[in-house]
């Protein structure tokens, strides 16, 4: 499970990985992460409509903007391009992956 500390104290854990990674991207600012020329599949992780890579189109999800990013990762990957993000765009955020504990 992702568990992110933001700087107001807000802890959110949760095991739905792809959400909790487009709402990161939204919190650090679609074109703020474009810029870092973070590439996976052939294409940047966030791009506009016009350049989803068509063959991984369903791995898209809308972050506003104008702009999509990729989810087709790994948990681990998730996890390494948030902790990169936070440190890059100094979001002072933690991000840790630790095991769930809850029972379903």
């Amino acid at each position: 499970m992702f568990r992110l500390t933001y700087p107001n104290g807000y802890v959110e854990e949760s095991d739905i990985y792809p959400d909790v990674f487009i709402e990161f991207i939204k919190y650090a600012g679609p074109q703020r992460v474009r810029d870092l020329d973070i590439y996976s599949l052939g294409t940047n992780l966030v791009v506009p409509k016009e350049d989803i890579n068509l063959r991984y189109s369903s791995g898209y999800k809308d972050v506003g903007g104008g702009f999509y990013a990729n989810t087709i990762f790994t948990t681990q990957r998730k996890y390494e391009i948030m902790t990169y993000l936070s440190e890059q765009l100094k979001l002072n955020v933690k991000v840790e992956l630790v095991p769930n504990t809850k029972k379903r």
